[in-house]
C-alpha cells in the first residue's frame, strides 16, 4: 500500500512543479510583455499629455487629437466682438475681398458676421497698384531723353508719396499724389469710420497643408499692406491740409492715423502689433511736421498734444506673447512630435529639429519648460517700469543663451526626462520677440519726443523762438520735463544758434550718445527729432 502512495505523491509533486513553472513562465511572459510595451511606448509612442501645464489648452482638439491652436486663438481674440463694434467689418468693406484667398473667403467673412463683399467695387487702390497704373500709362521715354542728376529718371510714385507724408506740399507739387488720394476718397471714409470702433478682430487664416491644418505660425495676414496704405493716405492728406493752412484738418487726419494704429495693433499677434507700430510711426512723423509748422498757435499746439495724450495707449505686447507666440511655438513642437521634421519649413529650425531623436524625448517636460519661458516673458512685458522690464527680459535672454550651450551635448537629449529638448526649441523660437520689444520702446520714446516738440512749438508761438533749455518749458507749458526712457537722464536738447531750430533726442537702446540718429547716414542708435531749420547734429 505504501508504494502506490509514494508514486502518487511523486506524480503530484511533478505536476505541481510543472504547474509552477507554467505559472512562472506566464508571469514572466506578462512582465516581459509589459516591459516590452513600456519600452515600445517610450521608444516609439508619443510622450506628451494634453494638459494646461503642457499643451496650455485642452480644447478644442483637431481630428488628429492635437490641440486646435488656431481655433483657440480665434476664440480668445473674438470675445466681446460684434459686427457693430468690429472695425475690421468696415475695413473689409473698404478693401474688397480679393486679398482673402478663395479657399477661406466664405468662412473668413462669416466669422466676421458679414457677407462676402462683391468682387468689384469702389475699393481702396493700393499705392503699388496705382504706381503700376501710372507706369503703364506713361509713354516710353526717347532713348536720348535727359536723366536727372542721379543718372536715373524722375522720382517714382513711392518716393513722391514718402515726401508727401512728411512735409507740407501743394497740389502743384504732387498732382499724382492728389489723384491717388481723390480716387480713394470713398474707401478712406469707411476706414475713418472704422477707427472709431472699439474692437478690431480678424479670424486666423491658416492655409491647409497635406490634408491637415497648417501650422499656426504660418498664419496669413492679408490686409497688412492695404492698412499701411490707408495710413499713408491719411498722413499725405494731413500734410496737404497743413500746406493750405488747415491746421485743424491736419490734426484730425493725424489723430485718425493714430487711432488706426491702435486698432490694427489689437489682438494676440506680434505681426499685427508690428503693423500698428509701423502706422504709429507714420503718424508721429506727421506730428513732428505739424509741430514745426509756423502757422500753428500756442493753443493749437497744446490742444493737439493733450488730445494725443488722451488717446487710448498702444496695445501692449503681453497678450501677443502670452497667447499668439506661445500657442504658435507649442503648435510647432506638437506637430513635429506627431509628424516628424518634414512638417517644418526649411531653414535653421528644420535642420536643428531633424537632429532630435523624437522617440526618446520626454516631451511633457519640454512643453512645461517652454511654457515657463513664455510665463517669464509675459510677466516681463507687463512690468510698467522700463528698467525693471529690461532686467526681466535680459534674464530670459541669458537663460536662453545658457540653454543653447547645453544642447551641444546631443547625447543628453536621448531618454531625457528633464526637458532638455526645450533647450533646443526655445532659443530658436523665442528670440524673435526681442526685436519687437525694442520696437515698442522706440515707439514710446518717439511719442514722448513728439509731445515735447509740440510743447516747444507752443513756446515758439508765444516768444518767436525756442527756449534755450527744456527747463524753461515747466511749469507754464508742461508740468514736468520727461526723462529719457532708456537711462532716466534728461533728454538731450540743442537749440540752433539763431534760436529758429533745435535737435531733441534720446540716446536709444544702447544707452550711449553715439552721435547719430536712425535718420542719419550711416544710421545710428539715437532717436531724434530735429526741426527742418536746425543744422545741429548729435
Amino acid at each position: 500500500m505504501s508504494i502506490p502512495t509514494i508514486e502518487a505523491a511523486a506524480a503530484s509533486e511533478r505536476s505541481f512543479r510543472r504547474a509552477k513553472r507554467t505559472v512562472l513562465l506566464a508571469i514572466t511572459g506578462v512582465v516581459a510583455g509589459l516591459l516590452l510595451f513600456i519600452v515600445w511606448r517610450e521608444m516609439y509612442g508619443e510622450k506628451f499629455t494634453i494638459s494646461p501645464e503642457t499643451t496650455y489648452i485642452t480644447e478644442p482638439l483637431r481630428e488628429d487629437g492635437l490641440p486646435d491652436y488656431a481655433a483657440a486663438l480665434d476664440a480668445l481674440a473674438s470675445v466681446g466682438v460684434t459686427p457693430e463694434n468690429n472695425a475690421a467689418v468696415l475695413y473689409w468693406q473698404a478693401f474688397g475681398p480679393e486679398e482673402v484667398p478663395a479657399f477661406a473667403r466664405e468662412e473668413f467673412f462669416a466669422k466676421l458676421g458679414m457677407e462676402v463683399p462683391p468682387p468689384a467695387g469702389d475699393y481702396l487702390i493700393t499705392s503699388a497698384a496705382f504706381e503700376k497704373e501710372q507706369q503703364a500709362a506713361e509713354p516710353a521715354a526717347p532713348a536720348d531723353a535727359p536723366a536727372d542728376e542721379s543718372g536715373q529718371g524722375g522720382p517714382t510714385f513711392s518716393e513722391r508719396l514718402d515726401r508727401a507724408m512728411n512735409a507740407p506740399w501743394s497740389a502743384d507739387d504732387e498732382p499724382v499724389v492728389v489723384e491717388w488720394i481723390q480716387r480713394n476718397e470713398k474707401p478712406l471714409g469707411l476706414i475713418v469710420e472704422g477707427t472709431r470702433r472699439s474692437r478690431h478682430y480678424q479670424p486666423a487664416l491658416i492655409p491647409p497643408e497635406e490634408n491637415r491644418p497648417g501650422p499656426l505660425a504660418g498664419e496669413m495676414f492679408p490686409s497688412l499692406h492695404t492698412e499701411r496704405d490707408a495710413a499713408r493716405l491719411l498722413c499725405a492728406w494731413a500734410m496737404r491740409r497743413l500746406h493750405e493752412g488747415d491746421v485743424p484738418g491736419a490734426q484730425e487726419d493725424l489723430l485718425t492715423c493714430h487711432r488706426l494704429a491702435r486698432s490694427i495693433a489689437q489682438g494676440p499677434s506680434t505681426i499685427r502689433w508690428l503693423c500698428g507700430n509701423h502706422i504709429e510711426s507714420f503718424a508721429l512723423d506727421g506730428d513732428a511736421a505739424l509741430a514745426h509748422h509756423a502757422g500753428m498757435s500756442s493753443a493749437d499746439a497744446i490742444s493737439f498734444r493733450d488730445r494725443l495724450a488722451s488717446l487710448p495707449p498702444m496695445p501692449t505686447l503681453s497678450e501677443a506673447i502670452d497667447q499668439g507666440e506661445r500657442l504658435a511655438c507649442l503648435d510647432y513642437i506638437l506637430r513635429f512630435v506627431r509628424y516628424g521634421e518634414h512638417v517644418l519649413p526649411d531653414g535653421t529650425l528644420y535642420s536643428t529639429f531633424e537632429r532630435v531623436p523624437t522617440k526618446l524625448v520626454h516631451w511633457d517636460m519640454t512643453l512645461i519648460r517652454v511654457n515657463d519661458l513664455f510665463d517669464r516673458m509675459t510677466a516681463a512685458t507687463r512690468e510698467p517700469d522700463r528698467a525693471r522690464r529690461s532686467t526681466a527680459v535680459n534674464e530670459v535672454r541669458l537663460r536662453l543663451g545658457g540653454m543653447r550651450d547645453d544642447t551641444e551635448k546631443w547625447w543628453r537629449v536621448v531618454a531625457d526626462r528633464s526637458g532638455l529638448a526645450a533647450d533646443l526649441v526655445a532659443p530658436l523660437m523665442i528670440p524673435a520677440i526681442f526685436p519687437v520689444l525694442d520696437a515698442a520702446d522706440r515707439g514710446q520714446t518717439k511719442f514722448q519726443l513728439v509731445q515735447l516738440a509740440l510743447t516747444l512749438a507752443a513756446h515758439r508761438a508765444d516768444h518767436g523762438n525756442y527756449p534755450a533749455t527744456l527747463d524753461e518749458l515747466a511749469p507754464r507749458y508742461i508740468e514736468a520735463i520727461p526723462h529719457d526712457l532708456y537711462t532716466g537722464n534728461p533728454l538731450i536738447y540743442r537749440m540752433s544758434d539763431d534760436g529758429g531750430g533745435y535737435l531733441l533726442y534720446s540716446v536709444g537702446p544702447n544707452e550711449t550718445d553715439d552721435g547719430r540718429s536712425q535718420e542719419d547716414d550711416p544710421a545710428g542708435d539715437d532717436i531724434a527729432i530735429r526741426t527742418p531749420q536746425s543744422e545741429a547734429t548729435p
